[in-house]
This record gives structure tokens, C-alpha cells and sequence, in this order.
């Protein structure tokens, strides 16, 4: 929580409940949605394609006068696929470990954690059965709501997310509620 956010009130205060409680079952697929946008990994994965694209252009500068004495190999196909390896090759080792990362949240590829969701009017409680404590986020400290088909992430300072998938919510009509609601809580 941000300084200035209200404490937490018991969650067993009389008169005190909840907008709403979400629960459903966190797995990898669902982790690996935020993996997917977190904003230090998509500029790492940024960076990481376009050294990979400038090291095909210096295979390519290497092999150049080779590839005059090798048949087939001197044409422009051969130079596009020269020059897509290295980037190639680093897409797929970003998504293999963007797959490793989300199954490590979760203790797992095949693992479902039992996941329950307050939302406050000021904060979000985050319950799961894999942590001792729950996690709570204050809304001032909302930086960012985005919206997958099958997921709502709410984004909170740098790199914190609660990740909701869209099969919590009692249907398409309460989760576009939510986003609306949440969407106008953005500064």
C-alpha cells in the first residue's frame, strides 16, 4: 500500500464486505499473461529481438563472400533466412522462458492454486492459498488496467499485477462492469 492509503479494515468487521469476491483457480496460462506484459520483461524481450536482428545482419556480413561458392545459397530467401535466424532463435528462447517463469508462480505446469479476490472500493486483497499472507494492493496505487479476451490484469506501481481471469467473474456483463469501474479509478 501507498502512504496515505487507508489500513485494512478486519475482514471480519460487522458491516464490512466487500464490491466483490472472485475466486477461481490461478494456473500457469494464467501467470504467464503477465509475463507476457510486464513492462521489465517486454523491454528486455525488445532489446533482445533487435540484437538478435543485428546479429543476423553481421552473419550475414560474415558469410557474404561464402555464400557466392555455395548453389542456392546466394539468392534473397537464403539472405531472409540468414538474417530472421538469431531473431528467431531468440523469440523462441523469450517464450520458453516467459513459460518457465509463469509455471515457477505457480509451482508448476500443471498446478492451480486456490486464488480469492476482495475488491474494496479503496484497496484489493489478493488470497492464495500458496502464501501465508494475503497481498494487499490500495487503489491510489493503481497504474494501469488491461484487458486480454480471457483476462483482466490490474496493474499496481511498477510491478505488481492481479491477474483475474475472465472465468471469475459471473459473466461478460459483470466483468465489462468491473473494467468500467476500475478504469475510471486510473489518474
Amino acid at each position: 500500500m501507498r502512504p496515505g492509503d487507508r489500513a485494512p479494515a478486519p475482514s471480519g468487521a460487522p458491516g464490512t464486505a466487500p464490491e466483490l469476491e472472485l475466486r477461481f483457480d490461478m494456473g500457469a496460462e494464467d501467470a504467464a499473461v503477465w509475463e507476457r506484459v510486464a513492462p521489465a520483461h517486454r523491454k528486455r524481450a525488445r532489446l533482445a529481438l533487435v540484437a538478435g536482428l543485428f546479429a543476423g545482419f553481421l552473419v550475414l556480413q560474415a558469410l557474404s563472400g561464402k555464400l557466392e561458392t555455395v548453389p542456392g545459397l546466394h539468392t534473397l530467401p537464403a539472405a531472409i533466412c540468414i538474417l530472421l535466424l538469431p531473431p528467431l532463435l531468440v523469440w523462441g528462447v523469450q517464450r520458453w522462458d516467459r513459460r518457465r517463469r509463469a509455471e515457477a508462480q505457480v509451482g508448476g505446469p500443471q498446478a492451480r492454486i486456490e486464488t480469492r479476490v476482495e475488491v474494496w472500493p479503496d484497496r484489493v486483497i489478493e488470497h492464495r492459498a500458496d502464501r501465508a499472507a494475503p497481498r494487499v494492493l490500495g487503489a491510489r496505487s493503481l497504474r494501469d488496467l488491461r484487458e486480454t479476451g480471457r483476462h483482466v490484469l490490474l496493474i499496481f506501481g511498477r510491478d505488481e499485477a492481479v491477474i483475474l481471469p475472465a472465468r471469475a467473474f459471473a459473466g461478460d456483463q459483470a466483468r465489462a462492469e468491473f473494467v468500467a469501474r476500475w478504469r475510471g479509478r486510473l489518474r
